[in-house]
C-alpha cells in the first residue's frame, strides 16, 4: 500500500501560463481514447488526451496555457513517439537528447509555436509539457 501512495503523490496535471510560470492549477482531461493492438508478445497502447482548463480561473483563449503532466508507466513500458495535433494535423515529434529537446522547446515557447516535450526521468516516471494548451 505505501508504494501505491508514493506513486500516486509523483504524478500530476498541471495548467499554468508561461508568462507565470510559477503559478499553476490542477488540469482536467476532457476526453481519453486508448487502442490497444496485440503486437506478438507485446501490445501497442496508443493513449489520446483531450486537455481542459475545467477548474481553473483562466477564460481567456489568447492566455499562453502550457500542461505540465508526470505520470509513470511500467519499468517494461517503451514510449515509441508522440504526436501533437497542429490545428487538425497530426504532427509526430523528433527524438533528442535532453539538452537539445529542452533547448528546443523552450525557444519555440518564446515564439508562441506548438511544440511538446516528453521527458523520461527515470526507469518509470515521466513529464510531459505541451503549449499551448
Amino acid at each position: 500500500m505505501a508504494t501505491i501512495i508514493a506513486a500516486q503523490s509523483t504524478e500530476y496535471l498541471k495548467i499554468g501560463d508561461v508568462q507565470d510560470s510559477w503559478m499553476t492549477y490542477p488540469g482536467s482531461i476532457d476526453k481519453a481514447t486508448i487502442y490497444v493492438t496485440p503486437k506478438g508478445l507485446y501490445a501497442e497502447c496508443q493513449l489520446f488526451l483531450d486537455f481542459s482548463v475545467k477548474c481553473t480561473q483562466f477564460t481567456n483563449p489568447a492566455d499562453s496555457l502550457e500542461i505540465q503532466m508526470g505520470f509513470n508507466l511500467p519499468k517494461e513500458a517503451e514510449v515509441i513517439d508522440l504526436w501533437l495535433w497542429v490545428g487538425n494535423i497530426p504532427v509526430r515529434a523528433g527524438i533528442y537528447d535532453r539538452w537539445t529537446a529542452s533547448q528546443i522547446y523552450e525557444g519555440l515557447v518564446n515564439r508562441r509555436v506548438d511544440p511538446a516535450l516528453l521527458v523520461k526521468n527515470s526507469d518509470t516516471f515521466y513529464d510531459l509539457r505541451v503549449f499551448p494548451l
